[in-house]
């Protein structure tokens, strides 16, 4: 137990800030011995008596710095065998360079999902711009068509300002949806069902695809955090987009499940599927999937084959108890 709460600082005159400064394995044959104080026997907190002999190697980065150390210890005192000694070394350097890896990894899957926000907020600028101006043209059309009307067929000119009003009613909810998906700030108002349950209505009225919402968490025992809610909002963002870019599916189902121990959320299609493993590493749109459901310490799960549709599943624990 004291083991695991305690620390070990690299800017002491310890064993630790020894092997990080001089990025050598270093050793004693009995640590408490070197803690002794004259007259008298060092005082320990509970269980650091178990630490007799130590090695220590560090962790070392590419830069020259230091991530870290890798030690080992005995519970009596003893002379380490130069065997392992090197060993110690070998691991310490293979731990670095999993270190590096991580890190490297890490610094990939962010960029990715970078990418694929910027990716995404270009896409929806272009369609808040195809629609604006589109609805306008049709708009001032009518308008023109109305005002010819007036004085020559009051009934006609009636007709147009109805067909008007449909257009205008038409591009405001065009506009309500993409504004939306730019921002959506009803999730920390009326919670992720209700975004899911909006962005679903919103594709399938602007594009014609069929998309089923299905939500089904445990009734009061959870409550969402916002940061948990977001990210699941913009993964389904990100499947539901790839479907109708890819996919030439004729039907969609979108699932919201779980309860105090996590969320899962499901995107489902019957559309042309595709090989997961022969999938590129760099497509970005999974890559961004991958990138936040790993923030939130979960996991994605591909299910596809060429023919047979596509289901991508979503798995992320949450810390404690929720409600949508």
């Amino acid at each position: 137990a004291w083991l695991r709460s305690t620390t070990f600082p690299l800017d002491d005159d310890g064993l630790h800030a020894r092997a990080a400064a001089e990025r050598v394995v270093v050793w004693t044959d009995d640590s408490l011995r070197e803690r002794a104080v004259p007259g008298g026997e060092p005082e320990l907190p509970a269980g650091r008596g178990i630490l007799r002999a130590v090695a220590v190697a560090p962790l070392a980065t590419s830069d020259g710095g230091v991530a870290g150390t890798l030690a080992i210890s005995y519970d009596d005192p003893r002379s380490i065998d130069p065997d392992a000694l090197q060993l110690l070394g070998t691991l310490a350097d293979l731990a670095s360079v999993a270190i590096a890896n991580a890190r490297l990894e890490a610094d990939v899957h962010a960029r990715a999902a970078d990418l694929a926000a910027s990716e995404e907020r270009a896409r929806l600028a272009r369609e808040l711009h195809d629609s604006v101006t589109q609805a306008l043209f049709s708009m001032t059309l009518q308008t023109r068509a109305v005002e010819l009307l007036l004085d020559r067929d009051l009934d006609a000119a009636r007709e147009k300002l109805g067909s008007l009003r449909e257009l205008q009613r038409d591009a405001l909810a065009e506009l309500r949806s993409l504004v939306f998906e730019l921002r959506p700030s009803g999730i920390a108002e009326q919670g992720l069902v209700h975004a899911l349950r909006t962005h679903a209505a919103a594709i399938e009225g602007r594009i014609g695809l069929p998309v089923a919402f299905e939500a089904s968490l445990d009734e009061g025992s959870v409550e969402i955090p916002i940061d948990v809610a977001e990210a699941l909002y913009r993964i389904a963002q990100e499947g539901l987009h790839n479907v109708v870019r890819h996919a030439r599916a004729s039907r969609v189902e979108l699932r919201l499940t779980g309860g105090a121990a996590g969320l899962g959320l499901s995107i489902v299609d019957d559309g042309v599927g595709f090989d997961p493993d022969a999938i590129e590493s760099g497509h970005v749109g999974i890559e961004s999937i991958r990138a936040r459901a790993e923030r939130l310490g979960g996991s994605v799960g591909i299910d596809s084959r060429p023919g047979r549709g596509t289901r991508i599943h979503v798995r992320v624990p949450l810390a404690g108890s929720v409600s949508a």
